[in-house]
């Protein structure tokens, strides 16, 4: 139970510090990466493809910062 909860945190801590990422960018610079993320009412959560880690720091806007 406290795993299970320790782990929703950091999924949305996650997703919040992604969110921030790409506001943080201004809206001129955002990745598609970004806008898909932004398209919250279209998730479709089986479907969704979440990056690995490894594609997530390789992204070019996350270098930049």
């Amino acid at each position: 139970r406290a795993y299970a909860d320790a782990y929703t945190v950091f999924i949305f801590g996650f997703l919040l510090f992604y969110i921030m990422r790409c506001n943080e960018r201004g809206t001129a610079g955002l990745s598609e990466a970004c806008r898909d993320l932004m398209k919250f009412d279209r998730w479709d959560f089986e479907e969704v493809d979440m990056p690995t880690l490894d594609e997530f720091m390789d992204h070019e806007w996350f270098k930049q910062g």
